[in-house]
């Protein structure tokens, strides 16, 4: 398979020919996405429960005793979770973007187009499509330099969470804040008799 040409046109000298090692890597790399996605998934539902369910306690005792230090305390505790469960999501979600250099290298060494395929159809930004085309005209004769120059193509900035699930959660945690904040504001005036 001399001077083998992948379904982008790129070339790969027969030393550096696909085996199903790469196959295998591409197979687990990706069961290593999924399982990502599913673990800020999970944050969410588990931290966005648990956050109304704090908030929800504190309202409660802090209505039966009297005391809106505790409601208000109840207000920052629940706000923290909902915030730390979004900031452990992004962060999750960036090692997920992470893989996607590793993943269009393999795609391109293999001849699979299901990923560049997604990336390239991302309704949001130009980007991703960007990086999948400078991989896919990437001059490599090894591939080595074809992993080298898919690593120099990438960078994390030109895939912003804005375009993938977290956006949804960023405004679930920042709704759940502001109904925390909203209710206690309609407390306020219970204790102060206004």
């Amino acid at each position: 398979m001399e001077n083998a040409k992948p379904r982008d046109g790129s070339k790969l000298g027969a030393a550096q020919e696909p085996g199903s090692n790469h196959h295998f890597e591409y197979v687990a790399i990706h069961d290593q996405r999924i399982a990502l996605i599913r673990s800020y998934t999970v944050w969410y539902f588990i931290g966005l429960p648990t956050s109304i369910a704090v908030f929800s306690f504190f309202i409660y005792f802090g209505l039966t005793i009297g005391n809106i230090q505790l409601i208000a305390l109840g207000g920052i505790i629940s706000s923290l979770i909902s915030w730390v469960t979004y900031s452990i999501s992004l962060s999750v979600d960036k090692e997920v973007v992470g893989l996607y250099p590793r993943i269009i290298f393999l795609e391109i060494l293999l001849g699979y187009d299901f990923y560049r395929e997604y990336l390239r159809r991302s309704p949001r930004g130009d980007s991703e499509r960007s990086f999948v085309e400078k991989c896919e005209n990437a001059s490599a004769e090894t591939a080595d330099d074809l992993w080298r120059e898919v690593r120099n193509n990438f960078n994390l900035k030109d895939f912003p969470s804005q375009r993938r699930m977290t956006k949804h959660y960023k405004r679930i945690a920042i709704g759940s804040v502001a109904a925390y904040w909203v209710t206690i504001a309609l407390i306020f005036p219970l204790f102060f008799g206004g």
